[in-house]
Order: structure tokens, then C-alpha cells, then sequence
């Protein structure tokens, strides 16, 4: 055990796996008969954001024989995410099962399951930095299990529990009204775009505004090959979805003899990126420090010829609904929502002249700077919030905040 499993508990506590029962999860053969039943198959992305709270569904489901033969069946108790993402905390509404990548917590009657719940979430970050491996990040139920859990009886394990449920309660419709302000402006967004990009002009394939001598490339380099080398290299998270380049210091960088198998797919000065993978539609722009940088898998240069195509004028083309729409449709039914070369190569472009091309490219930045601003301020409320019921549920079970008694 190491200090990071104390660090809930400074002055002693329980071990978890003395309060409760850590089971591992485990999935069944890929059979027919073994899938799409009536018992949840909880995994980690089922967890994303519940901090805590009811498990209502899950994307997948099992079979009675699925869920017997392959997987690990628990009646209540808390799903916790032990692989990436790691720490997050949902609590079992009805029987379930689980994958690897979770582990059940059931905790003993002299446990209180709300007020356990709200301890590992303010666990996360302790099972974040516990976390092991090399190709993913995962937690053992060891590890788990030796998490010091702060001693307290039932009763007030209840008082905090509720406590908590009024007060996050309260932050989280904060959140939740700050959210919807942020999807309408989203919204409005795209119709400022979606209106000005109407009717400008004939319309080409993206195909035909490319140089020829720079074809349109996929990035091939595997991410995390042969990294602290020298050469930077970018990829599907580094690209901006309203623009921006990533500061240098900040892109993982490999080898040069590495970047110099893949020269097809280097980066010059006012190159475009598109991504390509599951997130695809984001676009950015390749500025003069990023000269000679590399791209990895599910990405795309584009070397736009200059006479026919403005790059601020493309970019917006490409972030806008009408592009996005055209590749829904092209993907419809794809087992892996990612788009390919020809895909992209046919998209549509509304194609005026060069001079009218920065007009709009100049209109829109403007139109859209105020909306850009409102979306920041509202991303950096709940950014403050999600942080303050974070420290609130940390503060509360270690008992730094004196709990108040109801009237």
C-alpha cells in the first residue's frame, strides 16, 4: 500500500476491501446467444459523468447465458471505472454485469452505498494517479481494494450522504442550465455559418483544390512509436475544433528516422489538417513553427493551391454543418464512424471568387467572435462548478467541513 491510498484517510481508516466486496468483471464470447438481453453490460464510457449517481442505461446488454458464462453479475452495489477512463462511479439500479474494465464495489451493511459512492468519486483523482500499464492505464482490484476509506459510523455516513445530495443537487442544475445555454449558442453558431455559406457560388470537390504535386495524405505514423525524439507530430486530439495551432512544446515528438519513412504525409507552413478518425470535421491550420511536423493515424494534409482556395475561407467551409452532413450521409451504416480519402476528396465546396471567398471568411470571424466569447464564459462556469462540487465531496467525507444538522 502506498501513501496515495492514505491520502483520503490521513489519520486511519478502513481498507475498502474491508467494508465492501471488490469483484473483477470479465465479458462473454462474441456469440449471438450471449448478447442483447435483458442484463445491463455495464463498461467504463456507461460511468462517464455519473459521479455517483444511477447506472439508468447501458449501450450494451447480455444474455442470462452471457452473463453466466463470461461475465460478473452483481445484484446493487457501485460500478467503478478501472481502465481508462479511470475513477468513475455509478451505482447498480437493478442486477448488472460488467467488463474488465470495471470493478463491482459492494459495500457491507455497515456501510452506507450513497456515502460510499461519494468517497470514490473523491477517489478519482488517487485511482487516476494509481493507474498502471503501457498500453492503457487500468487499476487492480488490489489497488482498490487497499484505498483507505475514512472511518465513520452509519448514521453519519447517511447525514453526509444526504447532505451532499442537496448541495450537488443545487450545483448541478447550475451546470445543467449553463449546458443548454452552451448548445444553443452551438447552435446559433452553425447557423451564422450555415446562412452566410448559402448560395455564394458553384460548387466543387475538395479534390480539385489541391496541388497536385501535394496529393491529399494520410497520416500512417502510429501514435506513441518511438516517441522522445525530436520531430513533432500531430494528431486527431491535437486539432482545434474552432482553429488555433497546439503550442509546439505541447505535441509529442518521434524520432527522425521515423518521420523520415512517413516524408509523404510532413507538414508545411499554411498546410490544413483535417481529422478523420470517430471525432471527425475539425480543421486547423499548420503555422511556420510547425514546419516539417508529422501527422499521425486518422488524419489528413491538405496543401490547398492558393489561386483557387482561401485557407480561413476552406476552414470554415469544412467546420460547417453542410460538410458534416454530406459525411453522415456518405457513412451511414459504417461499423466505424471515420471517414475516407475519397470521402473527403468528394466533399462539396461552395467555391466563389478568391476576393469573395475572404469577405465571408472575414464576416464570420467577426459574426462569430461574440458567440465564441459566450461559449468560453459559459465552458469556464462549469468548468468552476464541476471544480467546487469536486473539492465539496472531497471536503465533506474527510471530514474538513462540519456537516450541518437539518431542522
Amino acid at each position: 500500500m502506498t501513501a496515495l491510498h492514505g491520502a483520503l484517510a490521513p489519520n486511519g481508516g478502513m481498507k475498502l476491501a474491508h467494508v465492501a466486496t471488490v469483484l473483477n468483471g470479465g465479458t462473454p464470447r462474441a456469440d449471438d446467444v450471449n448478447w442483447n438481453g435483458d442484463v445491463p453490460f455495464v463498461t467504463p464510457p456507461d460511468l462517464r459523468g455519473l459521479d455517483g449517481d444511477s447506472i439508468v442505461e447501458t449501450s450494451r446488454s447480455l444474455t442470462e447465458l452471457g452473463a453466466s458464462s463470461g461475465s460478473t453479475v452483481a445484484v446493487s452495489g457501485l460500478a467503478v471505472s478501472c481502465r481508462a477512463p479511470i475513477g468513475y462511479v455509478g451505482r447498480l439500479s437493478r442486477r448488472s454485469a460488467f467488463n474488465q474494465g470495471c470493478k463491482a464495489v459492494v459495500p457491507s451493511p455497515a456501510v452506507d452505498e450513497k456515502y460510499l459512492a461519494y468517497v470514490l468519486v473523491a477517489a478519482r483523482p488517487i485511482l487516476e494517479a494509481l493507474g498502471r500499464g503501457t498500453t492503457f492505464m487500468e487499476i487492480s482490484a488490489s489497488d482498490l481494494g487497499s484505498l483507505l476509506v475514512p472511518a465513520t459510523g452509519r448514521e453519519e455516513q447517511r447525514r453526509i450522504a444526504d447532505y451532499l445530495d442537496r448541495e450537488t443537487a443545487t450545483i448541478d442544475a447550475l451546470i445543467e442550465k449553463q449546458q443548454r445555454l452552451r448548445s444553443v449558442l452551438k447552435e446559433r453558431r452553425q447557423e451564422v455559418v450555415r446562412a452566410r455559406l448559402a448560395d455564394v457560388g458553384p460548387q466543387v470537390q475538395l479534390r480539385h483544390l489541391v496541388v497536385r504535386e501535394r496529393p491529399m495524405t494520410y497520416g500512417i505514423l502510429q501514435a506513441g512509436e518511438h516517441d522522445d525524439g525530436g520531430v513533432p507530430y500531430i494528431g486527431p486530439a491535437d486539432i482545434s475544433r474552432v482553429g488555433g495551432t497546439p503550442a509546439l512544446q505541447d505535441l509529442r515528438r518521434t524520432t527522425v528516422e521515423i518521420a523520415a519513412q512517413y516524408q509523404r504525409s510532413t507538414l508545411r507552413p499554411g498546410d490544413l489538417v483535417a481529422s478523420i478518425g470517430p471525432a471527425y470535421g475539425h480543421v486547423m491550420e499548420i503555422s511556420e513553427e510547425l514546419d516539417g511536423a508529422n501527422l499521425t493515424q486518422d488524419t489528413v494534409r491538405l496543401a490547398l493551391d492558393p489561386d483557387r482556395a482561401d485557407r480561413r475561407y476552406l476552414m470554415w467551409v469544412l467546420r460547417g454543418a453542410a460538410s458534416r452532413d454530406f459525411w453522415n450521409f456518405e457513412i451511414t451504416g459504417a461499423t466505424f464512424r471515420r471517414l475516407n480519402l475519397g470521402t473527403l476528396a468528394r466533399t462539396p465546396v461552395p467555391l466563389p471568387s478568391l476576393n469573395e471567398q475572404r469577405e465571408i471568411a472575414d464576416h464570420l470571424d467577426r459574426a462569430t467572435a461574440k458567440i465564441d466569447a459566450l461559449i468560453a464564459k459559459a465552458e469556464r462556469f462549469i468548468e468552476l462548478a464541476q471544480e467546487r462540487r469536486a473539492a465539496l465531496i472531497t471536503a465533506a467525507v474527510t471530514g474538513q467541513i462540519e456537516i450541518p444538522t437539518e431542522d
